[in-house]
């Protein structure tokens, strides 16, 4: 039980952020940072009310704005049930997607080291143009993270499995199967009774893990900034990379390839390019369309009779 402004919401802790706490209102389908001294024991007659349940909706068309929108009635139709939420018209703004609200990795508060323009990086993990995930390459930041990753090996060797069900958006020490190790995790998604998804934040992989594999990680663990510094590429529109792309960013993230990242504005726009001046983002874009071009089918080919 926290207290939001003048409200009393019921929430749960996702991570420690110095001295305050990342909280998830389950009712009102935001996070927000709160001091300790805001957050009460929630009284056990409670836990049985029913969830007000927030959704989150995935507009098809991004909006530029959502002055407009807030505090407004908005009507659906064409709606179509789906397996994990609804499919309709969201008024005037087009076709959207309606599911449960969890929190996004983004929105539980985690801390992360500042990449600044024209610094040194290497790519860790890539899922699309706009979620690519870099290490800083500076030394002093492989050693720290080097030895944060010597003290969880060892507190996990003596701690005990998680002994109850995790939360979404909570950070937890959990076990790389790949490797058999155990790294900072954070739970994103609930994927049936024992399985969740969960973003490695010193690396930004996503991994399907089950309960026995995660622990609970302490809180000197959790003020550590994460290593893993999500980025977006400037000028490379497509909403996935093609299998090209995704082997070239491969053959990158494999060699540690130390590249230069630039931004004018935001990190969901960044260029990065290699110390010869090759430019990534230019190469990319270039990759894919060569890509798509390749599967169309000639204007002259017709229907062989």
């Amino acid at each position: 039980m926290v207290r939001s402004g003048s409200t009393w919401c019921r929430g749960y802790v996702m991570t420690l952020i110095e001295k305050d706490f990342s909280i998830a209102l389950v009712d009102y389908g935001k996070a927000v940072i709160i001091q300790e001294k805001n957050i009460y024991a929630l009284p056990p007659r409670y836990h049985t009310y029913p969830v007000r349940q927030a959704v989150r909706v995935i507009l098809q068309t991004p909006l530029i704005t959502k002055l407009g929108m807030i505090g407004n009635d908005i009507h659906l139709t064409n709606v179509q049930k789906l397996n994990n939420g609804l499919k309709c018209t969201f008024g005037a703004y087009g076709e959207a997607n309606i599911v449960p609200w969890r929190p996004l990795v983004e929105e539980a508060g985690l801390r992360v080291f500042p990449a600044h323009n024209n610094s040194l990086v290497f790519i860790t993990a890539f899922h699309t143009p706009r979620s690519i995930y870099v290490q800083p390459a500076k030394r002093t930041e492989a050693t720290m993270l080097s030895e944060l990753l010597q003290d969880i090996t060892y507190y996990a060797t003596k701690a005990l499995p998680l002994n109850r069900k995790p939360l979404c958006g909570e950070l937890l020490c959990v076990k790389y199967k790949e490797d058999g190790h155990f790294y900072r995790a954070q739970v994103y998604e609930k994927v049936d009774e024992n399985t969740y998804k969960v973003n490695f934040v010193d690396y930004g992989n996503t991994e399907v893990v089950s309960v026995n594999d995660m622990k609970l990680l302490p809180d000197t663990y959790k003020k550590v900034p994460c290593f893993a510094i999500k980025v977006g590429l400037k000028d490379v529109v497509a909403h996935n990379f093609t299998p090209q792309a995704m082997s070239y960013l491969n053959k990158l993230s494999l060699s540690e390839k130390t590249l230069l990242l630039m931004y004018e504005d935001s990190l969901s726009d960044v260029t990065l390019s290699e110390q010869d001046g090759k430019v990534i983002n230019t190469y990319l874009a270039e990759l894919m369309e060569h890509s798509l071009k390749s599967l169309e089918l000639p204007a002259s080919e017709g229907i062989k009779k």
